[in-house]
């Protein structure tokens, strides 16, 4: 039973309805989950006298039976005619227009289905690669950092490349459509500060330091730009670079850096964002359609902004509680995608609208990281088993 139904929903079972008729639901709930072995389901009510005669008794007369049976038939006709205006009723909305382009469909009645494929890749199955050694994906190449050694895989081909790290080093997540790869080097100086590196060219592009009392800017011909940040704490996570911004936090705030790649680069604080240790920042799209995605596990603030020529807030969207997610989506039709460790949720205007469990050769299973490629949309999931599977949740 617990391998095809999970524990919320076993809950939600026996604490709602009568003992036998909750054995029976569950059963034929695990049964239409696949039912993979032999189902048997005890449920026991226990508690004080007091707490039983406060809960639904364990036998009904026969005419309280029926009354339910009619009650519940009542309901199931009133649920069918709320499904059939929904899904099947015509739909102003849906007509053609007068000019002869076709107005938009009720996106928003659209249901979502998941779809989930194992990758066949002998590459990464050798390397005995785990969850927590893959870093981002970009460009249909997957970056991985393990035992300080950095290897791209081109899920496409067997083709892998790869370099040692030293302890001083942080890759940076890029969504740079050529593959170019950034570091983070840590300067060996007294002052908290950072070299960003382009490593196939081996140059610093740009420096930052810890000092002074405002923000501010150094430049000086022939030497790269030093970028002076007042109370930096502590030290420095890159979260997201491409050509035009370079995104950063350390254990306060997050930073940019607009234009970097320019003399007009631009330093500023994002304002609308708070470092916390539950809170994540989720890349989506390249070049004119970039946007990030804040969501923070405790709070469920979740926000939008976006990321051409600089970051900033579009707006704020419904707080979303479902604790820690792997992956956060979103669409302008749509609204949020979210995959957790146990399911994809479809969230509208902060409720669920849809869910769909990760089912894959009839077994309930659990993925420890869902990653999104930055350039072309395309997900890669892996399973706490650390197999490799292509996965999607759309209409």
């Amino acid at each position: 039973l617990s391998n095809m139904i999970d524990d919320e929903t076993i809950r939600n079972f026996t604490m709602g309805d009568y003992p036998q008729e909750a054995a029976d639901a569950l059963v034929k709930l695990a049964n239409d989950h696949g039912g993979t072995d032999n189902i048997t389901v005890q449920v026991i009510r226990l508690g004080s006298l007091e707490t039983m005669e406060k809960t639904k008794p364990i036998r009904l007369s026969r005419p309280r039976r029926k009354l339910v049976s009619l009650v519940s038939l009542l309901v199931l006709l009133l649920i069918l005619v709320g499904l059939w205006y929904v899904f099947l009723s015509p739909d102003p909305g849906d007509s053609v227009p007068l000019n002869g382009s076709v107005a938009p469909a009720a996106i928003a009645r659209t249901r979502t289905r998941l779809q989930i494929a194992e990758l066949e890749s002998s590459a990464l199955g050798a390397q005995g690669l785990t969850a927590a050694d893959c870093l981002f994906l970009s460009g249909g190449r997957l970056h991985v950092v393990r035992n300080r050694r950095l290897s791209v895989f081109r899920l496409a081909d067997p083709e892998m490349r790869s370099f040692e790290l030293s302890a001083q080093e942080q890759v940076i997540p890029s969504a740079s459509r050529g593959g170019e790869i950034y570091l983070l080097r840590r300067e060996p100086t007294e002052s908290l500060g950072y070299q960003l590196v382009r490593h196939d060219l081996d140059r610093t592009m740009l420096r930052v330091r810890a000092g002074g009392e405002l923000n501010s800017k150094e430049s000086q011909p022939g030497s790269v730009p030093l970028y002076k940040i007042a109370g930096l704490r502590e030290r420095i996570v890159p979260d997201f670079i491409n050509e035009d911004i370079f995104v950063f936090h350390d254990t306060g705030h997050y930073y940019q850096i607009a234009n970097w790649r320019t003399a007009d680069g631009l330093l500023a604080r994002i304002g609308d964002l708070a470092f916390s240790p539950e809170a994540r920042l989720f890349v989506q799209g390249a070049g004119s359609r970039t946007t990030l995605l804040y969501h923070d596990a405790v709070s469920g603030r979740t926000a939008l902004f976006s990321a051409v020529g600089i970051v900033q807030k579009v707006r704020e969207l419904r707080a979303v509680h479902l604790g820690r997610l792997l992956l956060m989506e979103y669409d302008e039709d749509r609204g949020l995608l979210c995959y957790t460790a146990d399911q994809c949720v479809e969230m509208r205007d902060g409720e669920p609208a849809s869910s769909h469990r990760y089912v894959w050769n009839n077994l309930h299973m659990r993925l420890a990281k869902v990653l999104l490629d930055m350039v072309d949309g395309r997900k890669l999931a892996v399973n706490d088993g650390n197999r490799f599977f292509a996965v999607s949740c759309a209409p």
